[in-house]
């Protein structure tokens, strides 16, 4: 009697394996672009603080990256020398500084490249969230 596995049986088994790859695969995907989007919110609040400190000292916020220097790494603004390869970070004018700015993180690379999440912050604090990213919502 001989042993070992048919044709079939290791044609059957490469299939099923290929199945469950291609089942997997988008959902490891998926989660890890949502890893790198918190990573950016991560970031974004750090710079939301920063900018609310520089308002309650100025009256106004900043479009200035090296403003908020007493308050954060203003390394998050140079992409030569941040660590973060995923994410661009720019503050946008949004109306008069007096009363709001974005902080706008910026997908470079991947499949969602040039994405955008956005953090809008207000005067009194109020941050709205948006952006074209998936991770954005």
């Amino acid at each position: 009697m001989k042993r070992g596995f048919t044709l079939v049986e290791l044609a059957v088994v490469i299939i099923i394996i290929a199945l469950l790859v291609a089942i997997a695969l988008p959902q490891f995907m998926r989660m890890q672009e949502q890893a790198k989007a918190t990573q950016a919110k991560l970031k974004l609040d750090a710079i939301k603080k920063a900018e609310l400190a520089f308002y309650a000292q100025n009256d106004t916020f900043t479009t200035n990256g090296d403003d908020l220097s007493a308050w954060v790494d203003t390394n998050i603004f140079d992409a030569a020398n941040d660590n973060d390869t995923f994410w661009d970070y720019t503050l946008v004018r949004s109306g008069a500084l007096t009363t709001q700015v974005i902080a706008r993180a910026t997908r470079t690379g991947g499949a969602n490249n040039g994405d955008t999440i956005d953090f809008t912050i207000n005067r009194d604090g109020t941050v709205t969230v948006g952006g074209t990213h998936p991770g954005a919502k």
